[in-house]
């Protein structure tokens, strides 16, 4: 089904981890957000299970920069700090929808919870430890951090959760002039 209007939010924080899976003992966070915790942040906003959240563009308004910190005396987390994004998304509307459920009813809902702060659950950035401060932002020019290309590696764009276990598809991001532009799906890798 079709989904409709484009939502420009601005989410920043004091830290974020976005956790790479390959480091198990102690958590090292990917360069930036993540397209997954994009959405997953969208979805702290409002979810509903027929509705899916698309991530269009992320911009980078802070320098990537780390910070050692840590939960506990046995686990080191090398975490993101002083974080600051503006995240482009627009939802669709899903066969899990009811008959009441229209792109126009569910943007006046998503409006409404930006406008009054009123969201689904507390936004975070990975991990209920690093909340997110989010508000909506216009649609304007952004300045970002980064100018040129900057060769992130790889980095999860989605997972599949047919199986027991969510099973991640990486892509190869960049950032271009400060913005990873998913509009175009990128090619994916298992």
């Amino acid at each position: 089904m079709e989904g409709n209007k484009m939502f420009r939010v601005h989410a920043y924080g004091d830290l974020a981890l976005f956790a790479r899976p390959e480091l198990t003992i102690d958590k090292f966070s990917y360069p930036m957000i993540t397209p997954p915790a994009a959405r997953g942040l969208m979805e702290c906003i409002y979810w509903h299970p027929g509705v899916e959240w698309i991530i269009d563009r992320i911009y980078v308004r802070s320098q990537i920069k780390y910070v050692n910190t840590s939960f506990d005396s046995s686990t080191s987390v090398f975490a993101l700090q002083n974080v600051d994004y503006i995240i482009d998304s627009h939802f669709v509307i899903t066969d899990k929808a009811g008959p009441a459920d229209n792109p126009g009813k569910i943007t006046d809902i998503i409006r409404r919870r930006l406008d009054r702060e009123n969201y689904y659950k507390s936004p975070y950035f990975g991990s209920a430890e690093f909340p997110a401060y989010v508000e909506p932002c216009p649609f304007k020019h952004i300045k970002t951090a980064y100018t040129g290309i900057l060769d992130l590696g790889l980095m999860p764009y989605t997972y599949d959760y047919t199986k027991n276990t969510p099973s991640p598809f990486f892509f190869h991001a960049c950032l271009n002039e400060g913005i990873l532009d998913l509009k175009r799906p990128p090619k994916l890798l298992r």
